[in-house]
């Protein structure tokens, strides 16, 4: 799998969407406006955990282990 990360106008946007999610490809969009760099970073490495749950690379926390934290 290829990520790639664009900026683009809205209207070309909801093109290259289209396209993509006819191919099979998933869009994982994070608008930044507002977001501190630490937010950023909070929320790429909760994507890559998901997406490794997802894939049987890692695995999920329990309700346990939520509610020690």
């Amino acid at each position: 799998m290829t990520t790639i990360t664009l900026e683009i106008s809205d209207e070309v946007a909801q093109t290259i969407f289209s396209i993509i999610k006819k191919e099979g490809g998933n869009i994982i969009s994070v608008d930044d406006d507002g977001f501190t760099t630490e937010e950023l970073k909070s929320v790429t490495t909760g994507l890559k955990e998901a997406r490794m749950i997802k894939n049987g690379e890692m695995k999920p926390l329990s309700m346990n282990d939520l509610w020690d934290e």
